[in-house]
């Protein structure tokens, strides 16, 4: 991340290894007279329900009537990148591009931690193999989703992130 600035340093925030992790359960985060917004807690992630017409938009699909097993009986499973609310890329210790995935970098081998905030939530994604935080907000306006990341409140020690991409599969989701 590039900026013109008269100051003579750059201060990055060191990545918070002792953090606790605490994720909202599942439920309404935020609403107003349109639109319901959702806090996942099995993606750490967020659905915008439409009220009148009852359709649902997520940041990970998950459309209602899917197959669940294949013809052995065995489950399903959707591809990590799909369950996934932030992907990130970063330049690791030996100057490699490499690509991490929130459903398996924080929710299943990290962690994640969430806050409320006026009309929505804050949730900060630690990758904790690679030593990298990714703050999102996701806030509920009168007529869409605002989804922010504040690069000076991202953390890092020697992997240096380089791209983030927040709802990288945000969809309709189709109902029964």
């Amino acid at each position: 991340m590039t900026s013109c600035d008269n100051s003579s340093s750059f201060s990055v925030k060191k990545f918070d290894s002792e953090a606790e992790k605490t994720v909202e359960s599942d439920g309404v985060i935020a609403e107003n007279g349109k639109y319901r917004l959702e806090w996942i807690k099995s993606t750490c992630a967020v659905a915008l329900f439409d009220k009148k017409t009852g359709k649902r938009w997520g940041v990970t699909p998950v459309s209602e009537g899917e197959k669940t097993v294949d013809e052995f009986g065995m489950p399903i499973k959707k591809h990590p990148k799909l369950s996934s609310a932030v992907s990130i890329e970063y330049i690791n210790d030996t100057n490699s591009l490499e690509t991490e995935v929130s459903y398996l970098g924080a929710v299943t081998n990290g962690r994640v931690r969430t806050e409320k905030i006026k009309n929505g939530i804050k949730a900060e994604y630690y990758f904790d193999s690679v030593e990298i935080m990714i703050p999102v907000k996701y806030e509920l306006r009168e007529d869409s989703v605002a989804i922010t990341v504040d690069p000076s409140e991202i953390e890092e020690n020697e992997n240096k992130v380089t791209a983030v991409s927040v709802a990288p599969y945000w969809q309709y989701e189709k109902q029964k």
